[in-house]
């Protein structure tokens, strides 16, 4: 492979996973739209359930894509050799912030998009952390 085909070769790979990031975006937004009208509030609003967070993280990455994710600034190291890939939680909005079931809803649609669209070159899960 020519070094112009890498490049090539490189730029289409970056493509594919902006493309990938978007739609478990758009994945992550409309699962926490579902959650919201499904879901009870207290008298502030807010979403009456356990408080905790999630992310995405994955494990396994092959360089090309932990290259492609550093470049684009959508990863960054976890515990115990795993990766923390991009923020889906930024879609839960100020009603459910504290809400786990609406942080785990978004990383799960967000780390399932993720899986089928970069299909062997990582692994991709939901973690909530709760307290």
């Amino acid at each position: 492979m020519t070094p112009r085909q890498a490049v090539k070769e490189h730029a289409l790979y970056i493509a594919k996973v902006q493309g990938a990031l978007a739609e478990a975006h758009a994945a992550a937004e409309e699962a926490v739209a579902d959650f919201m009208q499904s879901t009870e509030l207290n008298h502030e609003g807010f979403v009456i359930d356990r408080f905790g967070a999630a992310f995405v993280i994955a494990y396994g990455l092959k360089p090309r894509l932990r290259l492609a994710l550093k470049s684009l600034g959508e990863i960054e190291r976890g515990d115990r050799g795993t990766w923390i890939v991009s923020n889906f939680s930024r879609h839960v909005p100020k009603a459910a912030c504290q809400s786990i079931t609406a942080h785990r809803n978004a990383c799960s649609a967000a780390a399932n998009i993720l899986s089928q669209n970069l299909e062997g070159d990582g692994e991709f899960f939901a973690r909530g952390y709760d307290t």
